[in-house]
């Protein structure tokens, strides 16, 4: 993986943390802050954000594929969170999309 080399880099990441495990998911992020390099590059990650209660189908129905087909499954805001920590890294803004998905900016 290259190296950041300013604050202007970013790491994209998309619909690919949602088939992972959560521990997977941590290796995965702590691989890409090894590749931060002190940088103050950036990570976003592109990713459904499941609403803390309630049903959302497009949600349910992608959650019971993630099941099915991986080991991984659709996460709550409180659960990226709770990821991001674990990754060492601080999740700086959360961008709402017209659809289904989110941006979540992490840095170190």
């Amino acid at each position: 993986m290259p190296k950041g080399k300013s604050n202007k880099d970013i790491y994209l990441l998309s619909a690919v943390l949602q088939g992972f495990s959560d521990d997977d998911c941590v290796r995965a992020r702590r691989n890409i802050v090894n590749a931060l390099n002190g940088s103050g590059a950036r990570i976003a990650v592109l990713e459904m954000v499941l609403e803390k209660s309630g049903v959302d189908l497009a949600g349910a129905m992608l959650d019971m594929q993630m099941f099915v087909g991986t080991k991984g499954r659709e996460r709550t805001l409180s659960e990226w969170r709770t990821i991001v920590e674990r990754s060492g890294l601080q999740l700086e803004a959360i961008v709402g999309l017209r659809t289904f998905g989110n941006i979540m900016v992490l840095k170190v």
